[in-house]
Formats: C-alpha cells, sequence, structure tokens
C-alpha cells in the first residue's frame, strides 16, 4: 500500500515538472475515534515530503494529488525559497499529512 501511494506520487511529480525530496513516513497512528459504519478503529500514515519547482508546477502537483485513488489529508503546506549553486532560485514546498490505512 505504501509502495503503491510512494509510486503514484512520483508519476504525479514526473507529470508536474517537480521533484521530490526527503519523502518519510512515521509509525502508523490510531484515530481517537471508532467508524461507526465498519466498527473498526481508523488508522492513518503520517507522510512528509518536500517539492522542488516552479510555483505552477507544484500546484498542478497538488490538484494532482487530489485526484488519487487514496486521499491525502493535507495537515500543512509551508513555502520556501533557496538558490541553487548557480543562484538560480527555486521554490520548496513541504507538505505534511495523513494517509487513511487499512491492515491486511
Amino acid at each position: 500500500d505504501v509502495e503503491q501511494l510512494i509510486d503514484q506520487l512520483a508519476k504525479i511529480a514526473i507529470t508536474s515538472s517537480v521533484e521530490i525530496k526527503n519523502l518519510s513516513s512515521a509509525d502508523i497512528l490510531l484515530k481517537d475515534s471508532l467508524n461507526k459504519e465498519t466498527k473498526f478503529n481508523e488508522l492513518e500514515l503520517p507522510i512528509n515530503f518536500s517539492l522542488i519547482g516552479p510555483y505552477q508546477n507544484l500546484f498542478q502537483f497538488l490538484q494532482s494529488a487530489e485526484n488519487l485513488i487514496r486521499p491525502i489529508k493535507i495537515d500543512s503546506l509551508i513555502f520556501n525559497s533557496s538558490n541553487t549553486v548557480d543562484n538560480i532560485k527555486v521554490i520548496i514546498l513541504t507538505v505534511g499529512g495523513k494517509v487513511p490505512y487499512a491492515q491486511k
């Protein structure tokens, strides 16, 4: 499941012409609530990653990520800028969020 999500994010990055850096996930979290329909505790997989590219491409990535089969709840978006070795300004977007997770 996690590998599938990473593959989907990588494909979106390629089509949006952005670079993914520092993709990481943490331990799966147990949400405080019990799902009333399924009677199961809901689990979430925290993820964090950074994207590098022009603003329009970063925006395109986020729009495409909205259409993923597996939803991502975005908790934070942090924009920064940096200069490359060639003194070219780039935008870095750090994304923090959670993905619903089901154990098999």
